[in-house]
């Protein structure tokens, strides 16, 4: 059996994002964090701020599960590019969060909330963290 594949331009996997990011649970969870981060500079020093302060506004739409992770992290992105900041720091935030560093960072919040920390764990996440603010920092 043979899969059909078929080519699709980038206009029509960005209409796809596009509305993702426009159901309301996303459109509501982004207004709560707009809102709790609207006297904050989005920056690199506060990036846990603002994984908190999401996940936090996830936490009160109907989306549960590893959906949490996911919208959490379309809003972080979201959040990172509308924010008045200069290209680098866009570029490096949106690194942490194509690598995983900040989908890491969330799981290891959840499993802390739940009990379910395992040092090791804690141990493994912070390697990878500072290995890539290794690599970034030496470029």
């Amino acid at each position: 059996m043979s899969e059909e594949k078929k080519e699709v331009s980038a206009k029509e996997v960005e209409l796809v994002v596009e509305e993702v990011k426009q159901e309301p649970d996303f459109i509501d969870a982004l207004k709560t964090a707009q809102d709790k981060l609207k006297d904050k500079e989005i920056s690199i020093s506060n990036i846990m701020t603002i994984v908190q302060v999401t996940m936090e506004a996830v936490e009160l739409t109907k989306v549960k599960g590893e959906k949490q992770k996911d919208l959490a992290v379309k809003l972080i992105q979201k959040i990172i590019e509308d924010a008045p900041i200069s290209d680098d720091k866009e570029k490096f935030l949106l690194d942490m969060l194509k690598e995983g560093v900040i989908g890491s960072t969330i799981d290891l919040v959840v499993a802390a909330s739940k009990g379910e920390l395992d040092i090791n764990s804690v141990k493994e996440v912070a390697v990878g963290c500072c290995g890539f603010l290794i690599k970034k920092i030496k470029k």
